[in-house]
């Protein structure tokens, strides 16, 4: 199993050369289901995974190992045996949808290895799909996973039905490199294409935008909050390989804060994975320029830290103090049930970050925390704590 292999700090399966950003995309969709299901699993009966775009496509595995729809299988029985060991009986279901013909024996092949949990594979298209799955899904709490070749299929229109649902979250694959490409084209059919995408026009104003890829992201996270009925909706960034700008983004929908603390989880493991695979792709490159081998491996390399994301995680902390102190102004007081998740939404800054900004500034007298027991040192979700403003014209 793919978590398995990133256990101990291992290179990528061998299948994934060349195609880490495909290795870490399956990395966090693999994790993230396991932290979701695990939660689920303690106060529902019945989840169900919704892969629209399933593939499974260029995999270079015997047995499709490599695939989304393999991965998910495989730690959703896991799951589902762990839930059941802890007395928690589970119903599980996977529904599959590849619209391709050529393509859709194999998805069939791949399924065949599901034995305790239900699989059903469509061969339509998403579109098509999502009137017939969305009356069967009740009230199963339901993660839907977009994960397409480019950036057309999923309109936000036909989106938006499912977005409305509130027992569920929505991950998508939002294909930056390829959008960023093309965007720039005044071709009427690719304007359309874009204007599906985003819900309708007004994307054009941001592609002077020196915040270019920010501004785009940003306004494609706004039209699916607006779309819906689920708060909270946040993005992590996947790099190509061997350069430093975004493939993709992987924008993730949530009615729950909770949610959010678990999606930065996984961000922060993914972002030590996409870093050990960068490195390792490095040496590799340097042994083989060289001919001779390297006295410290990647992972004693990557003590120091993280040297890809070393910048944008400082700039990313500091948005974070600048929104508590903007909102404390503005506001006095904020209760921490609505000002983590607001801060957890910025990318790159997890839960501990907010933690040791909000004791940072209640150390520098700029805030206290109202309603606190004896014993707590920190605010936790759901129980009633508050950022209280207090000297916030002090020096930063």
């Amino acid at each position: 199993m793919l978590a398995s292999r990133c256990e101990g700090h291992v290179e990528p399966p061998e299948f994934y050369r060349g195609r880490e950003q495909t290795y870490l995309k399956h990395y966090f969709l693999e994790n993230y289901l396991a932290r979701l299901v695990w939660n689920v699993g303690s106060f529902r009966d019945e989840f169900v995974y919704f892969d629209g775009f399933a593939g499974p496509w260029r995999s270079e595995s015997d047995d499709f190992e490599d695939t989304s729809p393999v991965i998910a299988i495989r730690k959703l029985t896991e799951l589902r045996r762990g839930l059941a060991e802890k007395g928690k009986q589970l119903r599980v279901r996977c529904i599959f949808v590849e619209s391709d013909p050529k393509t859709y024996p194999d998805l069939q092949r791949a399924v065949q290895i599901a034995d305790e949990i239900s699989v059903e594979t469509m061969n339509c298209t998403f579109t098509e799909a999502l009137p017939a799955v969305l009356p069967t899904l009740g009230r199963a709490f339901t993660l839907t996973f977009i994960d397409p070749t480019g950036w057309t299929g999923f309109p936000l229109r036909v989106l938006t039905p499912l977005l409305q649902r509130r027992s569920g979250e929505v991950l998508i694959n939002f294909m930056f490199d390829f959008i960023n490409r093309f965007i720039d084209a005044p071709q009427p059919e690719l304007e359309k294409s874009l204007n599906d995408l985003f819900g309708g026009p007004g994307w054009r104003v941001l592609l002077e935008r020196p915040d270019r890829e920010d501004a785009i992201l940003d306004f494609y996270r706004e039209r699916v909050r607006a779309a819906g009925s689920l708060r909270y909706v946040t993005a992590t960034r996947i790099k190509k390989p061997e350069q430093d700008r975004a493939y993709f983004h992987l924008v993730y929908v949530t009615g729950h804060p909770k949610g959010l603390v678990e999606f930065r989880k996984v961000e922060q493991q993914a972002a030590e994975e996409e870093e050990k695979a960068r490195l390792h792709r490095e040496q590799e490159n340097r042994i083989r320029s060289t001919g001779t081998g390297e006295l410290f491996t990647v992972e004693q390399t990557m003590e120091g830290g993280f040297r890809s994301y070393g910048a944008e995680r400082a700039a990313r902390l500091a948005q974070a103090r600048e929104w508590l102190r903007g909102a404390l102004k503005n506001r006095a007081s904020i209760p921490w049930d609505e000002a983590l998740p607001s801060i957890l939404e910025i990318p790159m800054v997890w839960d501990k970050d907010v933690k040791a900004l909000v004791k940072g500034e209640q150390e520098a007298g700029r805030l206290s925390i109202r309603g606190l027991k004896a014993k707590e040192r920190v605010p936790k979700l759901g129980q009633g704590h508050v950022l209280v403003a207090r000297h916030m014209d002090a020096d930063p």
